[in-house]
């Protein structure tokens, strides 16, 4: 699906690009900025499908399809298959980083909204059924954004999630736009799960596995799932196998993908570090949950 929504920009000229997408509070960058101060590495940056932009300047990819016509509201399921409750927050990676859209539905008590998230509690071995209506930019493209949870209380702004060392659910709610993307006149969602601590870089992994640069961000143990869609599964107890930053140690073998022969079919479940550049940036994690079916969020039991 990378290599797909790539196709799509590069339809589309450089100056769609020109949005505030995952924009820190600090060392913010604007994409058009990124594209013009780092010339030399112009090709580079114009085979991105998007960018996204982390904590500290760290740059991600992420596909960002076109925007088009809104079809209705995306069907979101949260499990918690913790033992105790969890709460559960949702941001936009705007400029402001806003609460995003969501519709707490059947299941989510005690829904609320701060300045910079939406949140709920879900009960334990309980479920939230929800759905998220797709914002768009001032450019009219699909705005990034991220859920994210915590066992003591809301976080209040998943766009920190790095910070506070918070498993990243990263989506991007998008609108049905053929023959581009989503399908049968139904909006859909991009998903992924990011571990990556908030100062890691591709360079840094490789040299010493991102030691020193904050810790994985990571504190539930997380699945998701769509029908029809790859199964992404990352969860604890943290492990030194992978360095110092306390990564998650069953969440995949994120090594494969900067190894000599690369992962052949092998689907990394989460990302471990930015994967910005090739051979890795063939190996990212994510996919569309389309055709009106529902994006799960299961947390899981255990660490």
């Amino acid at each position: 699906m990378l290599r797909y929504a790539l196709s799509l920009l590069l339809l589309h000229s450089v100056s769609a690009l020109a949005v505030d997408r995952y924009i820190p509070k600090t060392n913010s960058l604007h994409v058009d900025e990124l594209i013009v101060n780092h010339k030399k590495y112009k090709n580079a940056v114009l085979k991105l499908d998007s960018l996204r932009f982390k904590n500290k300047g760290t740059v991600e990819r992420l596909p960002q399809p076109p925007a088009g016509t809104a079809s209705g509201d995306v069907p979101v399921t949260i499990v918690n298959n913790q033992s105790t409750s969890i709460f559960v927050s949702f941001t936009l990676g705007d400029v402001n980083q806003s609460p995003g859209d969501i519709n707490w539905g059947d299941g989510c008590i005690n829904p609320g909204k701060t300045g910079n998230a939406s949140y709920t509690t879900i009960p334990k071995n309980g479920s939230c059924n929800a759905t998220v209506s797709p914002t768009l930019d001032a450019n009219n493209s699909p705005i990034n954004s991220r859920f994210c949870a915590s066992l003591t209380s809301a976080p209040s702004n998943c766009m920190d999630a790095q910070y506070t060392n918070l498993t990243m659910i990263e989506t991007i709610f998008a609108v049905y736009n053929p023959p581009y993307v989503c399908s049968n006149n139904l909006n859909c969602v991009f998903y992924d799960i990011s571990v990556i601590p908030q100062n890691c870089t591709d360079a840094l992994w490789k040299s010493n596995q991102c030691a020193g640069t904050g810790g994985a961000a990571y504190n539930l143990p997380v699945q998701l799932s769509c029908s029809g869609q790859p199964t992404y599964t990352c969860q604890g107890p943290a492990t030194s196998e992978y360095g110092p930053e306390n990564y998650p140690g069953s969440c995949g073998d994120p090594s494969c993908a900067s190894a000599k022969g690369g992962c052949g079919t092998y689907k990394i479940p989460a990302y471990f570090y930015p994967m910005f550049v090739s051979p890795e940036n063939a190996y990212q994690p994510g996919a569309y949950c389309l055709n009106g079916n529902t994006l799960t969020i299961t947390f899981l039991a255990g660490q």
